[in-house]
């Protein structure tokens, strides 16, 4: 019966090209993909991250008329009615996004607490007194998981097949005369108790077909086959249960018995080890791997590249850390690409819970060991390997930390991979509460997450854990005991009502109790390029493009005797660089590297020796004091760069397939910082940066403040 609606999924074929948009040139980051079902959930997670930070994206507003254009494609007028939406959400009073703002607030409201209050609120936000069908789609959109799109096909849909669906006492939606789904004052209501109905349907549909396909189905999949299979004479959708396990019966006792969570809303999170079992079978049990859980195709995609450039680096012996040579050697010798490597090779497999054997794992037991797998809560291993791993996820026996910051700390940091993966498993199972064991004596673990970004992005709530008294490894085992006797004894409710404080010497604190001090010493110049650019990593070709040749004391632009330098100049592109790792997470900047990216991204070096003719002192001590000088010392504020230099910079130079590549790695600062730009009329401005994916961005003076005050104005 399934296979039906398998296939019903598979054949949707609603593909839309939003370039075809009349206005799209006023919006160059909008309107340049066609949308289909393999892509559809990344035009979702682009809206879902516009309504959750309103403020900060209030360009962002433009995918809802992305949206729009998306469902009304067929219509003639899709064009005007696209444009006068995001004309209406664009309202702006005192530098403020007034309509946008409430529209977020309120499709968030109504995702909660699915009231007709709250419906015909949102409605009317949408600037749509009779429409029904769009508000629908934007909440669809919004939450997925659990509210479906209705239209005109699904209305007949559900009016011709609710019976036999179990729904014989659910009413039919009122539609207008050419079958659309009546929006008027007069009918909204009813149709809104219709719709309920229809979702109601639609998520024990979906949760139906989750346990007979072994794959995750929302509420909007189900739509998605009931679409398709409406507008098709080849597909009819069949009941999925046996008749006396039919969908009839009080639905009112099952949609109360629907909100009680089949999982805890609680997730632990620790690491692997380094002392691990060897052997095991060749079987590997796809159904309980992570990647099972990753529904963005893009972020799986990643996920499963990543894994596999982790075990190519790792063949070639290019991820180091401190005094472990032979037994990254020793173990990874017998790592090959199976299917933990999205590859074919016949391997042997361990469960991870039981392939890891450290001091953390030892104080488990057996006991603790069955307590986590049996647990209604989540718990999530932390890897430098794998990423991130499931504790019943089958993992060949291998070597690898993130040791300093090293070749694999940047793989799966860069474009943030892990936290993306966290935040899509804590949104998908409503994660409410992470308690967070990462912190060791190789502390990138507990840095490689972007915890800031996790919480902003999902509003969960992080607890840290660390030992009173012992650092590093010693706590490990008290970690373990911690888990054993605390956290797999207790409810949900109790876990998300512990208060922060210490107990049994763990510290509880919602803040990082810690500072980064790794300097990324377990990672070349060579490693670092083949990375590539990234959130904190930065290539440029050179630095002294603008400098007067042979010292000659001030600066130059190329095509203008009189300039000074302004923002594009090349010297000043350095400084907002450094400065937006500052104020980001820290991060490398590579002088005497250019990424060609109309070569498909290839690196290609260029000795910083070629810029010696713009020196005084033609060498590398002369070359590091003017980046100093001219630079940093001008063109960065306030002045503790400079007072303080070895607690924000480190500046040192490595050789390259024969070329000399100048490497500034950048701390995470605790204050903000700015780059000044001098003017020709000797004027002077500050302008603040930060960094964002692979660019650095500049942060308007408007929303300064409000950048300075989450990420620098931590709360207690």
């Amino acid at each position: 019966m399934y296979n039906k609606w398998i296939d019903a999924y598979n054949s949707f074929n609603w593909v839309v090209d939003l370039t075809k948009y009349r206005d799209k040139n006023s919006y160059p980051d909008f309107f340049n993909s066609k949308i289909d079902l393999k892509n559809l959930n990344l035009l979702e997670k682009k809206f879902q991250n516009a309504i959750n930070n309103p403020e900060n994206n209030f360009d962002e507003r433009i995918v809802a008329g992305e949206i729009l254009f998306w469902k009304l494609n067929s219509k003639r007028d899709v064009n005007t009615k696209t444009s006068d939406f995001i004309r209406h959400l664009s309202y702006i009073r005192q530098d403020k996004a007034i309509v946008w703002e409430k529209f977020a607030e309120s499709i968030s409201s109504l995702s909660k607490e699915p009231t007709f209050e709250n419906f015909n609120n949102f409605c009317n936000l949408c600037n749509m007194p009779s429409g029904y069908a769009l508000p629908i789609t934007f909440l669809s959109f919004y939450d997925p998981a659990e509210y479906p799109i209705a239209d005109r096909r699904i209305a007949k849909w559900w009016h011709d097949n609710k019976d036999k669906f179990g729904y014989k006492e659910s009413t039919n939606f009122l539609t207008t005369e050419d079958g659309g789904i009546s929006g008027s004052f007069y009918n909204r209501e009813a149709n809104w108790n219709t719709y309920l109905q229809w979702t109601d349907f639609s998520r024990k549909c979906a949760k139906k077909l989750t346990t007979l396909t072994n794959f995750d189905w929302t509420p909007r999949m189900v739509e998605i086959a009931v679409w398709t299979a409406a507008g098709s004479d080849k597909i009819s959708l069949e009941p999925l249960d046996k008749p006396e396990d039919n969908f009839e019966g009080d639905q009112d006792n099952l949609a109360s018995n629907e909100k009680k969570p089949t999982k805890s809303p609680v997730l632990i999170l620790f690491i692997d080890s380094f002392h691990k079992l060897s052997g095991g079978s060749s079987e590997y049990d796809m159904k309980n791997a992570l990647i099972n859980s990753i529904d963005d195709e893009a972020i799986r995609s990643k996920f499963i590249k990543t894994r596999d450039e982790i075990l190519l680096n790792l063949s070639n012996n290019e991820i180091h850390w401190y005094k472990c040579e032979q037994e990254i050697e020793k173990y990874n010798n017998y790592l090959v690409k199976g299917r933990d490597f999205g590859g074919q090779t016949p391997a042997n497999y361990l469960p991870a819970i039981k392939r890891f054997d450290g001091q953390f794992y030892k104080e488990l037991g057996e006991e603790g060991k069955s307590g986590i797998l049996s647990s209604n809560h989540h718990f999530m291993i932390l890897s430098a390997c794998y990423g991130l791993l499931l504790p019943k996820e089958s993992i060949q026996n291998y070597a690898c930390q993130f040791g300093q910051k090293n070749s694999a700390y940047y793989l799966w940091t860069k474009s943030k991979l892990i936290t993306e993966v966290m935040a899509e498993y804590i949104r998908k199972n409503n994660i409410k509460r992470i308690f967070d064991f990462t912190y060791c004596d190789v502390i990138s673990y507990h840095f490689s997450i972007d915890w800031e970004y996790l919480k902003e992005n999902t509003n969960i709530d992080v607890i840290h854990c660390y030992h009173s008294l012992a650092e590093g490894d010693k706590a490990l085992r008290d970690f373990g005991k911690f888990i054993k006797d605390h956290i797999l004894s207790r409810k949900a409710s109790e876990l998300l009502e512990m208060k922060t404080g210490i107990i049994d010497n763990i510290v509880l604190s919602p803040k990082i109790e810690v500072k980064d001090t790794d300097d990324s010493l377990d990672v070349t110049v060579e490693n670092l390029i083949n990375i590539g650019e990234c959130e904190t990593i930065e290539f440029k070709k050179g630095v002294f493009r603008s400098a007067k040749y042979d010292g000659y004391p001030g600066f130059v632009y190329d095509d203008d005797p009189n300039f000074i330098f302004e923002k594009n100049n090349s010297m000043f592109s350095i400084a907002k660089t450094i400065v937006a790792f500052l104020n980001t997470n820290g991060g490398t900047l590579l002088i005497g590297v250019e990424e060609l990216k109309e070569e498909g991204d290839i690196c290609k070096t260029h000795s910083i020796t070629n810029e010696y003719s713009k020196l005084q002192d033609k060498n590398l001590d002369g070359y590091k004091r003017k980046i100093i000088d001219d630079i940093i010392d001008k063109m960065i504020y306030p002045k503790d760069i400079i007072t303080h230099f070895s607690k924000y910079l480190n500046i040192s130079f490595e050789e390259v397939k024969g070329d000399t590549v100048c490497r500034i790695h950048v701390k995470k600062s605790d204050i903000p910082f700015y780059a000044i730009a001098f003017y020709n009329n000797e004027r002077q401005k500050a302008h603040f940066y930060k960094r964002t994916d692979s660019e650095t961005r500049e942060v308007y003076f408007q929303f300064t403040g409000e950048y300075i005050l989450k990420h620098f104005c931590k709360k207690n």
